[in-house]
């Protein structure tokens, strides 16, 4: 593996301002600062709960969450429509920051930004859990007034009997709230008699109407009747628990068909209860994860692929649990082909990439992970980079922190082959002008320069857009800068008025479509 000590131009250093538009970063660098707008997107597909590997997870959420009520006040009805759409879109790394940023939203002190966040109540709170969630943050910035009622109560009206009976029977209880509490807060219409029922029930009371079918598969459960509960519909949430720990449960539980989140996160107790030693079972498994369509149908993140297939692929040890196994080598193969799935599908631009990956110590030292998982950024940063690289047929990938050196990551490396290559890599300090440095002095002709950062940039001598400005005189006029943001900070290497550069959230689900439509622009 080369590698490269620039001399970079000797222009202004990264620790001085060159502009007045400039903010100083948290390693104190000057950079730009993300458009508001941009900036709520990073936050709600990179959620803040974790911290980062400069600022700590108290302090990360509080500065997110001042900028996330800034942007509301701007344009309640944007802000509120953008939450949703990022939420259904399944476009972030998980649906909490949604929640957090709807809660604030109905808490805004304009009467028609909270109409429409209790409006968008259900695109956002899909399910059980997540009204529990939401619930919990709304509880904490403001009281129960006629809007929230109301807002809460349409979650239960307006679902059938039958999809209520699933949400109130495979999400009881979360974060300290339960059905039985949320219903004494918003006390919502029995629309049916199967409603009245539910409610009845859920609030400890005998029902005087009848119950909805998925009742009875409880009551089976709970009396042994394991194989015709499942049967007739009971979900694992729904078993007893002793009944959790036999391989014959979760057998009939994948043979009823998990559902695809649920499917990942128990692919170990699969394999664990020897579930997965059936040859007929681990290849109905293996070809469920590698369906083109099972990413889409099941809501599957690439975030939520890349923490499958790394718990998976350390069996159980990333995670630290005591329950450790022995992984198959098929479904780790099968779990690299649902993370390279999981991604928007895009066709080749046909433009020349430079992609070069972050590697000093802020994007993998272990100070900060996203959302609190088991993904570092610089993790999550070369599955990314695979992703692009294996759309791309003209494409050079580079590693960077105080150096330039090259990865020998092509269409056909694993993610596990471009984990490998970088996580070993002697971890630094930051430059991030150094991808269009190096360009320069190869004489590269360059379209697109994609830089994988956490934008924490301060080592260098010359500043990454003022590296980019002379790049383009001398070779390519028509350059373009994308910078994809591995942290939900406020800060970006990406110069605002230039408007052949490009600043996104690096986990967004959309990622390859947005570079495609950019680049080919």
């Amino acid at each position: 593996m080369g590698r490269y000590n620039l001399a970079a131009t000797q222009r202004t250093p990264q620790t001085e301002r060159t502009r007045s538009d400039q903010v100083e970063n948290n390693a104190g660098g000057f950079v730009f600062e993300t458009d508001p707008w941009a900036q709520l997107d990073r936050f709600l597909i990179l959620g803040a709960k974790g911290g980062t590997y400069y600022v700590g997870a108290s302090q990360h959420l509080t500065d997110n969450l001042d900028r996330l009520k800034a942007v509301i006040a701007l344009d309640g009805k944007r802000a509120v429509e953008r939450i949703a759409q990022i939420s259904e879109e399944n476009r972030a790394v998980n649906n909490e920051a949604a929640l957090v940023a709807l809660a604030v939203a109905t808490a805004d002190p304009t009467k028609e930004t909270r109409k429409l966040a209790w409006e968008a109540l259900p695109r956002v709170a899909r399910i059980g859990t997540h009204l529990f969630h939401f619930v919990d943050y709304r509880n904490s910035l403001a009281g129960w007034g006629r809007l929230a009622t109301r807002g809460v109560s349409a979650w239960y009206e307006k679902r059938s009997p039958a999809e209520l009976a699933l949400q109130m029977l495979k999400y009881q209880q979360r974060d300290g709230w339960s059905h039985r509490d949320v219903l004494r807060v918003a006390h919502p219409r029995a629309v049916t008699d199967h409603h009245a029922a539910m409610y009845d029930a859920a609030c400890g009371r005998t029902p005087d109407k009848p119950l909805p079918p998925l009742y009875d598969a409880v009551r089976l459960a709970a009396e042994g009747e394991i194989e015709e509960a499942i049967a007739r519909g009971a979900t694992r949430e729904m078993l007893p628990t002793e009944a959790m720990g036999k391989a014959r449960t979760w057998e009939l539980l994948f043979r009823k068909g998990l559902p695809a989140t649920a499917f990942l996160r128990n692919l170990a107790n699969l394999t664990r209860l020897g579930v997965l030693s059936d040859h007929e079972l681990l290849t109905e498994a293996c070809d469920r994860l590698e369906d083109p369509q099972f990413p889409a149908k099941g809501r599957i993140h690439p975030y939520q692929a890349l923490v499958a297939l790394k718990a998976y692929q350390s069996g159980g040890r990333a995670a630290r649990s005591q329950k450790t196994f022995t992984p198959l080598t098929p479904v780790v193969g099968a779990l690299e082909r649902l993370l390279a799935n999981s991604w928007s599908a895009v066709k080749p631009t046909g433009k020349r990439f430079l992609i070069g990956l972050d590697v000093s110590g802020s994007m993998w030292g272990t100070g900060g992970k996203l959302e609190n998982g088991l993904i570092l950024p610089g993790e999550a940063g070369a599955a990314v980079l695979l992703a692009i690289a294996k759309a791309e047929r003209f494409c050079q990938v580079m590693a960077f922190s105080r150096t330039f050196q090259k990865l020998d990551i092509t269409r056909e490396s694993s993610f596990s082959d471009a984990l490998a290559r970088t996580r070993g890599l002697k971890f630094s300090t930051t430059d991030c002008a150094l991808p269009v440095l190096y360009a320069t002095r190869n004489k590269l002709v360059v379209d697109v320069f994609l830089t994988i950062t956490d934008n924490e940039t301060y080592a260098g001598s010359v500043h990454p857009y003022q590296a980019l400005q002379d790049y383009r005189k001398e070779f390519n006029p028509n350059a373009r800068m994308i910078v994809l943001g591995m942290t939900a900070t406020r800060f970006t290497i990406a110069d605002p008025k230039d408007p052949l550069s490009l600043d996104i959230a690096g986990m967004d689900a959309s990622v390859p479509k947005i570079i495609t439509e950019f680049a080919s622009s």
